[in-house]
């Protein structure tokens, strides 16, 4: 089989542009956004948050994130205070309607993935698995250099 860089390339653009639809879709019933729905699992994953580390995950500047978190804040998802150690930061928790939202909205993803899942034949699941893992992470290191600086890093193909 001879896939190029092009292929590759498309069927993520492909792929991005369908779930990044959907997303819009799935949160746009819940009245949030796909950033703030990625922002509430987060916080779900490891509460209290502070600010930074959530910026650092979600590959964003921390005047982004606190935009969201000002959302999320005024919707009733999510409470702010101020760490007991250190005054200066900020910690995050979910509401119980937060996590009500991120609860159904995970529900709701999870029900999607599991039908692409199906989809897959149980014998091509683990390499389509393995393959995905390693350009999650292969894309996860180029996360915070620039697209050109990263591209210097990579083998010529030679």
């Amino acid at each position: 089989m001879n896939i190029t860089a092009g292929e590759v390339r498309e069927l993520i653009q492909k792929l991005t542009s369908c779930v990044d639809s959907s997303s819009r879709v799935t949160c746009s019933c819940l009245d949030v956004t796909p950033l703030q729905f990625y922002v509430l699992t987060e916080v779900k994953k490891d509460q209290p948050l502070a600010m930074q580390p959530l910026a650092d995950r979600l590959h964003l500047a921390v005047s982004t994130v606190t935009r969201v978190v000002d959302k999320l804040v005024n919707k009733g998802l999510l409470i702010r205070s101020a760490d007991e150690e250190d005054r200066r930061v900020v910690l995050l928790t979910l509401t119980e309607e937060g996590q009500k939202t991120v609860d159904q909205l995970i529900r709701d993803y999870d029900a999607f993935f599991n039908h692409l899942i199906s989809r897959i034949p149980a014998e091509d699941l683990p390499g389509f698995l393995n393959g995905l893992r390693v350009i999650v992470q292969e894309v996860q290191g180029c996360c915070g250099s620039s697209f050109c600086e990263s591209l210097t890093d990579l083998p010529d193909g030679s």
